[in-house]
C-alpha cells in the first residue's frame, strides 16, 4: 500500500491534467486549517476528548513551529474511545460549520479514518470518495490498543493488514478507470492492474462491508492499559 501511495503522489505531480497548489493556495488553506483546529481544540477541551498531533503536522509543529511550508492538511490521532465519541459532539456543536466523513456514517466513504471537512470550502482530491462534500479537511485517525502478548499482537496485526489490503484492492477495482487515466508509468499500471484484479474477485463482498470489518477488527482490543498502540490504517 505504501508503494502504491508513493507512485500515486509521483504521478500526480507529473500529470499535466492536475494543477498543483501554489504557495498562495497552500497559505490560504493553512489559514482555514488553523481556524478549524481552534474549533476542534475548543470542542475537545469542553468534552474532555483526548487528541494529539501526528504525522507531518507533529513534525511541522516541532521543526517549523507551525505548518510544514508545503503541507495542506492536518493529521490528528485520538484514542479509540474518544474517536468514537467525536462525531456526535462535533455535529451537535458545529454541525453548521463542518461535515464529518466516516465509514459508519457515509456509505460511499471508503477510508479507514475520519475527515472533518469545512462546509463552504472545496478541496477535491484525485480519488475523492465523496466529492459532494469535499471541503478543506482535517484527517482524524483512531489510535488502537493492541495486545501485549507478542503472539496475539502478531495475529491481530496480520489480520488487520489483510483486511486493509482487501479494502485497498476493492477500492482500486472500483476506481480503476480513474487510475488508468492518470497513470502512464508501467510499474504503477502493473500494481494497479494486479490489485484491481484481486479487488474484482473480492468484490463479492461490497467495499463498505470490507471497511466496516477492518474497522471493527482494528478496535478489537478493549484493554486501554496495554503497552502497545497502533494505527491500523497504516498511515504512520
Amino acid at each position: 500500500m505504501l508503494e502504491t501511495n508513493r507512485l500515486i503522489r509521483k504521478l500526480a505531480i507529473e500529470n499535466k491534467k492536475l494543477r498543483p497548489l501554489s504557495d498562495d493556495d497552500i497559505r490560504a488553506v493553512q489559514g482555514i486549517l488553523l481556524e478549524m483546529m481552534s474549533d476542534f481544540d475548543r470542542l475537545c477541551r469542553k468534552h474532555n476528548l483526548r487528541y494529539f498531533l501526528c504525522g507531518g503536522t507533529a513534525l511541522g509543529a516541532v521543526r517549523h513551529k507551525g505548518f510544514i511550508p508545503w503541507d495542506e492538511d492536518v493529521d490528528i490521532a485520538m484514542p479509540r474511545k474518544d474517536y468514537n465519541r467525536l462525531a456526535d459532539v462535533l455535529l451537535e456543536e458545529y454541525g453548521e460549520r463542518y461535515w464529518l466523513q466516516s465509514i459508519d456514517r457515509i456509505p460511499i466513504y471508503d477510508l479507514p479514518f475520519m475527515k472533518m471537512r469545512k462546509i463552504g470550502t472545496r478541496f477535491l482530491e484525485i480519488f475523492e470518495p465523496d466529492p459532494d462534500h469535499a471541503g478543506i479537511f482535517i484527517d482524524i485517525y483512531p489510535l488502537e490498543n493492541i495486545p501485549d502478548s507478542a503472539v496475539l499482537r502478531f495475529f491481530h496485526g496480520t489480520i488487520s493488514d489483510f483486511l486493509q489490503l482487501c479494502c485497498s484492492c476493492v477500492r482500486m477495482n472500483l476506481k480503476k478507470d480513474r487510475y488508468f487515466t492518470y497513470f502512464n508509468d508501467s510499474k504503477a499500471l502493473k500494481i494497479v492492474k494486479i490489485k484491481a484484479l484481486l479487488g474484482k474477485i473480492l468484490s463479492i463482498i461490497p467495499l463498505h462491508n470490507w471497511c466496516i470489518a477492518a474497522d471493527r477488527w482494528a478496535s478489537k482490543c478493549k484493554n486501554e492499559q496495554t503497552m502497545f498502540v497502533s494505527f491500523a490504517g497504516g498511515a504512520f
